[in-house]
């Protein structure tokens, strides 16, 4: 505090002359420090407009057959993109008929193996048997039936008997 009140006093008994010279060493302190200030704006300048010539320099001329090259490159790029999506869709069409055809297989494979049953079924002696005197009502020939076998050929008495006999006591496979 007692400091504060010594400056305030010396800078009121301070003369005008000094006041004067004080203010002029600040003028000359703030010019110097523009002068420098614009110093370095006209450097930055400089180094902008370097770097903008440096930069047009570099920059690639690109000629009409520079062009065409990249055009047809971009071509052939968008030729091959666009082949690679109809293969695509082909194959799926392709895999889609695929799996129908094989649907079908498995289908007829099915119905074979169903076929193949039947007939097993239709061979079997006692099945042949069971439909023939259940569904067809045939009967199996008694004595007086007559039986051709060929025309040189007699038949011997029996022969119906014994052809049912072989019939029932064969063995059913």
């Amino acid at each position: 505090m007692a400091r504060e009140r010594s400056t305030l006093l010396s800078n009121s008994y301070e003369s005008a002359a000094d006041r004067q010279a004080r203010e002029l060493r600040r003028q000359k302190r703030e010019e110097r420090k523009a002068q420098v200030l614009e110093k370095e704006r006209r450097k930055h300048l400089q180094l902008q407009v370097a770097n903008e010539k440096v930069k047009k320099s570099d920059a690639a001329v690109v000629t009409f057959a520079d062009k065409a090259v990249m055009i047809t490159a971009v071509s052939i790029i968008a030729i091959a993109l666009f082949s690679v999506v109809f293969i695509s869709a082909c194959c799926a069409t392709i895999q889609a008929d695929i799996n129908t055809n094989r649907h079908a297989v498995l289908s007829l494979t099915d119905d074979i193996n169903s076929l193949k049953v039947k007939i097993e079924m239709k061979r079997n002696l006692h099945n042949v048997r069971a439909m023939a005197t259940g569904e067809l009502q045939m009967h199996i020939p008694t004595d007086e039936q007559v039986v051709f076998l060929g025309d040189n050929i007699e038949v011997p008495d029996g022969f119906a008997d014994m052809i049912k006999g072989k019939v029932y006591a064969a063995p059913v496979g």
